[in-house]
């Protein structure tokens, strides 16, 4: 794998204004007697104009196993970044985690470490890197043995986790991140360390992962094993254990040649047991380096999976309701026994699309596969060779970003663009004796601009006995997958502690799905996406709406738009980002229904109130009228809820309601009724003076809506003000 895409394809961002054209003269006949005064707007849609959003998140950070004495709160929040920001057209989302500090009580910690010591295994061991030998293979490309062994204490990296999912220290609603000291666990001589474990499948080879997957995936690196200093997968919690064995922050700094210097950034070289053996905390400068030392861990993991990652496309995740990934799998090996057949299993495409499924369960997603053979495929076989750099002891190399973008350019001839909202195309390459390098370091997979590429040696995905299946394609599939959704890394380019989340988004870990921190991220930003779109077109609605006549149809759908708006915010307050998203898509709905009555016809009906003569002083409990369409309408696709008699008094939905032909005419018509005490509540403001104590007639309006039309209509009733 390799990071994003964010140079070899462009991407295009087109934007279009649509000009609306509008009569701005009043629709409609003016009523003879009362005239009806425009009804009192509903919403407050006009303070959605700044056009931001801002979120605060609640984030508890418990110390558990420490001193307070000893850590410097106040230092370690001044040290960490708390804001975040994401761009989004115009518009600004700022998210403030709202960081919270707490010191577990001596029972907290006992009960816990009673846990892990039934959950552990001693006299177990791990691999322990040797950077020598890393950093010798860095700079001659020689590929070396790189691991030895650790013993110590394996303590199940999950029980942990449900664990404190199951005994939280603080009911609060937010995320929580737990800091443990247990220094007691290893030796002063190293020769005994813990560490936090879990068992990798691949799914697709029905086999434990111990492999090192990336560039010394080799026969001189057996059975490697994976220590975690942390972890986080199905909740909304990370904990961590600075005194936890790990290789992966010593690695991460020497192949990637990382520049990370200073007291904040020593965790990449000291865990817990050697910072506190190298410093006196009990000193001021201490205290000090000691709440840096902390404050740079919790500070990359925040960043990494908590907080807004930088998203490979500048506008985040697309927002699509289907998605197709469509998987051309060009096999270049069948002379060496590697036939489609043979090779059939490296690929469940289920696994991919319940990963989907799982982290945006609206989407609609297909996955198609299709095995062929290369050579059937002159023009792209012709690119490959294209991109062929060197060949070394029978070993060919490709330049990955070339072969990516050469492929981009002729990807419409391969696939069917149509099939969904957003197709994302896989080209995978099954070569004998071939890597794909980029920036001189070999990967398996690029992906982003809509496509993703995988190229890897046949003799990877079986087991030195060339029998055995080792590792299919099902993880880096979903891995750059996630990239075409907008997915980062779990790391950013100088913060890698964040790939300890079991996340595949990750490197480190070996996860066929999005964890619970990656969803949240995704589905939240997803509901920031559509709320803004939707109160840019509210606004815009809003500036339509007041060139015409008002309607009283149209105030309650602004209304109940803006209820559903507050709905989505509470939700997305209370953390139920799914539920969000499906609150705005309701809204959304209805500011279509909007925007359509806004621009669209008014058509006239046929009205008749029942009955002609209304005695304000008489009792009654309705007055009925009964609405018929011209042609072209149906009287059954009358939206009853939204039916108005002089664009205030809505209908009694509590009424009996019923379709028939009241006149006779062969043309369905529909009953209404409205409540006749508010009827004569309306009369009793209008101005009577001219003619006090005696019978006059009065134009009464019924309008409503027909699918996303407006209708309305007129009747002439005669009112006694005596009985």
């Amino acid at each position: 794998m390799k990071r994003p895409l964010k140079d070899i394809v462009p991407i295009l961002l087109l934007m279009s204004m649509l000009a609306l054209a509008f009569n701005p003269q009043p629709v409609g006949i003016q009523l003879s007697k009362a005239e009806l005064e425009p009804a009192a707007q509903e919403t407050d849609i006009n303070n959605f104009q700044n056009q931001s959003l801002s979120h605060e998140i609640p984030f508890n950070v418990v110390f558990i196993g420490y001193d307070n004495e000893t850590v410097n709160t106040e230092t370690i929040d001044s040290e960490i970044n708390n804001h975040y920001e994401f761009d989004y057209s115009d518009a600004v989302v700022s998210y403030e985690f709202d960081l919270n500090y707490a010191f577990a009580s001596s029972s907290y910690c006992q009960s816990l470490r009673s846990f892990i010591l039934q959950n552990a295994v001693d006299n177990a061991w791990t691999s322990r890197l040797n950077e020598t030998a890393l950093q010798i293979q860095k700079n001659t490309g020689v590929r070396m043995s790189i691991f030895s062994n650790q013993s110590g204490k394996a303590i199940d990296a999950s029980a942990v986790e449900e664990w404190f999912a199951d005994n939280p220290l603080t009911d609060e609603l937010g995320y929580t991140f737990y800091v443990l000291n247990f220094t007691e666990f290893d030796s002063p001589d190293h020769l005994t360390e813990h560490w936090y474990t879990i068992t990798e499948y691949d799914l697709e080879a029905s086999s434990i992962r111990d492999f090192w997957r990336l560039e010394w995936d080799n026969a001189l690196n057996p059975n490697v094993r994976f220590p975690y200093p942390g972890f986080s997968s199905m909740h909304r919690l990370f904990y961590l254990d600075p005194s936890a064995f790990q290789w992966y922050l010593p690695w991460a700094r020497i192949w990637w040649d990382l520049e990370v210097t200073g007291p904040k950034n020593q965790y990449y070289y000291q865990d817990l047991d050697e910072f506190l053996a190298t410093h006196d905390v009990t000193t001021s400068e201490g205290k000090l380096a000691f709440a840096q030392y902390l404050a740079g861990w919790i500070d990359d993991i925040l960043a990494n999976d908590f907080a807004v990652p930088q998203f490979l496309y500048p506008d985040g995740p697309p927002l699509v309701d289907s998605l197709s990934l469509q998987i051309l799998i060009l096999n270049n090996a069948s002379q060496y026994d590697y036939t489609n057949e043979r090779m059939a299993w490296i690929l469940d495409e289920s696994l991919v699309g319940n990963s989907v499924k799982n982290l945006l369960p609206y989407l609609d997603v297909q996955v198609s596969v299709n095995f062929v053979d290369l050579m059937d495929f002159p023009q792209i076989n012709a690119i490959l060779n294209w991109c062929v750099t060197s060949k070394e002891d029978s070993w060919t190399y490709i330049e990955g970003y070339y072969l990516f973008f050469y492929l981009y350019m002729v990807r419409q001839q391969y696939f069917d663009f149509t099939a969904a909202d957003l197709v994302v195309n896989s080209f995978v390459f099954l070569l004998k004796n071939a890597s794909m390098m980029s920036d001189g370091l070999e990967y398996t997979g690029l992906g982003g601009g809509g496509q993703s590429l995988i190229l890897k040696s046949v003799d990877r995905y079986f087991r030195s006995d060339d029998v055995t299946p080792k590792s299919g394609l099902g993880f880096v599939m979903i891995h750059e997958l996630g990239h075409n959704l907008g997915l980062p890394h779990n790391f950013q380019w100088d913060k890698f502690a964040g790939d300890f989340k079991y996340d595949v988004m990750g490197y480190y870990p070996y996860s066929y799905s999005f964890s619970k921190l990656t969803t949240d991220v995704m589905r939240r930003t997803i509901v920031d996406k559509k709320l803004l779109d939707l109160l840019d077109e509210l606004v815009q609605d809003e500036y339509l709406y007041s060139q015409r006549q008002p309607s009283a149809v149209i105030d309650s759908l602004f209304g109940r738009t803006t209820d559903k708006i507050d709905q989505a915010f509470q939700q997305y307050d209370e953390m139920f980002y799914l539920d969000a998203y499906h609150t705005v898509v309701e809204a959304e709905d209805l500011e279509t229904q909007i925007r359509a009555l806004i621009l669209g016809p008014t058509v006239e009906a046929l009205v008749d109130i029942d009955s002609n003569t209304l005695n304000i002083k008489s009792n009654g409990e309705w007055i009925t009228c009964y609405i018929e369409l011209p042609e072209g309408y149906a009287a059954d696709d009358i939206d009853f809820s939204l039916i108005f008699m002089n664009e205030t008094i809505p209908v009694d939905i509590s009424a009996p309601v019923e379709i028939g032909d009241y006149d006779e005419d062969g043309i369905p018509d529909l009953m209404a009724k409205f409540s006749r005490a508010s009827v004569v509540e309306w009369l009793g403001i209008a101005d009577y003076s001219e003619d006090p104590g005696k019978s006059f007639e009065v134009t009464l309006k019924i309008s409503g809506r027909v699918k996303n039309t407006l209708f309305e209509g007129y009747d002439t009733i005669r009112i006694l003000t005596e009985g």
